[in-house]
C-alpha cells in the first residue's frame, strides 16, 4: 500500500476553482494508489523551501509517512535548481519517488531527460565549486601553518627552529627531551602509567630510530 502525497503550489490570488481543479486533475490520476493526501500552499513563491505544506510533506518523508510525491509538474516543488537538487538527494535517502504530470497519465521524474540533465550539470558544478574551495584553502593553510610532527603556525614553527639552531639541538633531541618530560610527569602523578610508558618506549624507540637515519 502506497502512501501518496499531492503537492501544489498556487500564486498569491489564484482562484479557489483553478486550485480544485489541480487537485481533481491529480487525485484522478493517481487512481490505484490509496491514502492519498493533499499538501497546498497559495500564495508562496516557488523560489525558496520557506513553505508550510512543503515543509510538512517533507518532515512526512523523512518520518516515512509518504511514499510517492505527486506534482503537476516538477518546478512546483521548486524553482531555484540548487533547492530542487537538495530536495531530490533528500528524498532519494529515504526512497520517496516523485511523480509528475505527463500528458494524461503520470510519469516519474526519473524519466525526465530534461530534468536529470540539468540536476547532472548542477552536481557538476557543484563538485567543481567544492574543488576550487579546497584548492583555495589548502594554498591559505599553507601560507598560514607549517608542519613540523604536526600542523602548527609558521611563526610557531621558525620559533623552534630558531631554538634548535641557536643551542645546536635537533628535532629528534627536541621529542625526545619532550617524551621525557611527559612520562616523568606522567609518572608522578599517576604510577598505573607505567605499562603504558613501556609501550611508549617501543614505539618512540622504534619512530626515532627512522627519524635518525639520514635522507
Amino acid at each position: 500500500m502506497k502512501n501518496v502525497g499531492i503537492y501544489i503550489r498556487c500564486a498569491k490570488g489564484a482562484p479557489f476553482r483553478e486550485m480544485q481543479e489541480q487537485l481533481e486533475t491529480l487525485v484522478n490520476k493517481c487512481d490505484g494508489w490509496q491514502n492519498v493526501e493533499a499538501y497546498v500552499d497559495v500564495g508562496y513563491s516557488g523560489s525558496n523551501l520557506n513553505r508550510p505544506a512543503l515543509q510538512k510533506l517533507l518532515a512526512d518523508c523523512e518520518a516515512g509517512k509518504v511514499d510517492i510525491i505527486v506534482v503537476r509538474h516538477f518546478a512546483s516543488l521548486s524553482r531555484n535548481t540548487e533547492d530542487s537538487l537538495r530536495v531530490l538527494d533528500n528524498l532519494k535517502k529515504t526512497g520517496v519517488e516523485i511523480f509528475q504530470r505527463a500528458g494524461d497519465a503520470l510519469e516519474p521524474i526519473s524519466s525526465d531527460p530534461a530534468i536529470e540533465a540539468v540536476t547532472e550539470q548542477v552536481r557538476a558544478m557543484r563538485r567543481e565549486a567544492n574543488k576550487r574551495y579546497e584548492k583555495k584553502h589548502k594554498a591559505e593553510r599553507k601560507a598560514k601553518n607549517a608542519t613540523f610532527g604536526t600542523s602548527m603556525p609558521r611563526e610557531q614553527v621558525e620559533q623552534i627552529k630558531t631554538f634548535l639552531k641557536k643551542y645546536g639541538y635537533t628535532k629528534v633531541e627536541l621529542i625526545e627531551a619532550g617524551y621525557r618530560a611527559l612520562l616523568d610527569d606522567a609518572a608522578e602523578h599517576d604510577l598505573s602509567l607505567g605499562k603504558i610508558m613501556d609501550g611508549y618506549d617501543d614505539f618512540f624507540g622504534t619512530e626515532l630510530e627512522q627519524m635518525k637515519k639520514p635522507e
